[in-house]
């Protein structure tokens, strides 16, 4: 079983060029609003996510019930309580907002972007766009700092300060 890790279409592949441009095109406007680890984050977190949730456990959900259905519930579920993680810099009601849009509503459209395809990568380009169109065009100021990121690393743990991208990064890049 590949979990959806071999392309199942060369275009899924060129799809992830999407997300790439668009980073590369709003980076200008993240260290204007001082947002860059954000932005970096969210560009990021679209590929380990959905390699993990739509591509490792949906597999793995998928060889123990041999059901497309109950991978994509069980992925999309895990997918919102792995949200929790932002509990170090989100305050309680932005994280439950959180856990339950991303377990109940963008799982699920995820999920069935990945079960039409077969591979995750669609999903990837999927993840991300929403990623940046979040940060971007909703709630621009709900979009955290990268000085309150800083301030907040403190209550992060080691899963958090690797994923986030703390440990590439200079205190004094901006």
């Amino acid at each position: 079983m590949s979990y959806g890790i071999a392309p199942t279409d060369t275009w899924h592949l060129v799809a992830l060029a999407v997300p790439l441009a668009v980073w590369q095109f709003k980076r200008s406007e993240a260290k204007k609003r001082r947002i860059t680890i954000f932005h970096n984050s969210s560009l990021a977190v679209s590929y380990w996510e959905e390699l993990l949730f739509r591509g490792l456990l949906w597999g793995l959900a998928l060889e123990i019930w041999h059901n497309t259905l109950s991978a994509l519930i069980i992925s999309s579920l895990l997918f919102g309580l792995f949200h929790m993680r932002n509990a170090w810099w989100s305050s309680r009601k932005q994280l439950l907002a959180q856990c339950l849009y991303t377990g109940l509503i963008f799982a699920p459209i995820v999920g069935a972007v990945r079960w039409w395809s077969g591979d995750i990568y669609l999903g990837i380009a999927l993840h991300s766009l929403h990623n940046f169109i979040s940060m971007y065009y909703t709630q621009r100021s709900g979009v955290p700092t990268d000085d309150y990121l800083k301030s907040q690393r403190y209550k992060m743990n080691w899963f958090e300060r690797f994923f986030s991208g703390f440990w590439l990064r200079r205190d004094s890049e901006t």
